[in-house]
């Protein structure tokens, strides 16, 4: 089934102020995150940003919690192993690096033990860290 692209710009949304993406992590996430690519900006920025608002990148840590609550989600809704590692990593890395014994097998394993781990309370020693960094 095609889906349609949806912009929403909050009316209190000022030139230069951040914003963000949500895409649904599915089937269809590549396609999605291509039509964002090729999407011109709903509108021109008539100063430069200087990106002093703007938050440092992730730590690895961060990156890990965001994963392994994606792969909570497709655990959640049914999926298979497979397809979240498809969902994750890509069709390509599936088809070139998928096998019993693989890394990327492995890497999903490590994903849904960390994602189980907080469901069974994991997530309290989130909290207790310093809005979840430095674990």
């Amino acid at each position: 089934m095609p889906w349609i692209a949806q912009w929403r710009l909050a009316p209190a949304l000022a030139d230069s102020d951040p914003f963000a993406y949500v895409l649904a992590a599915d089937q269809q996430l590549n396609a999605r995150l291509m039509a964002v690519r090729e999407t011109p900006m709903p509108y021109e920025s008539r100063r430069p940003v200087d990106g002093g608002g703007t938050r440092s990148r992730p730590s690895r840590t961060d990156l890990l919690h965001v994963r392994a609550l994606q792969v909570l989600d497709g655990v959640m809704s049914g999926a298979s192993h497979r397809d979240i590692a498809e969902v994750l990593f890509g069709a390509e890395a599936m088809a070139k690096c998928w096998s019993s014994d693989s890394e990327l097998r492995a890497q999903v394993r490590h994903l849904v033990k960390r994602a189980n781990h907080f469901v069974d309370g994991g997530y309290v020693e989130l909290l207790r860290s310093s809005g979840g960094r430095g674990r």
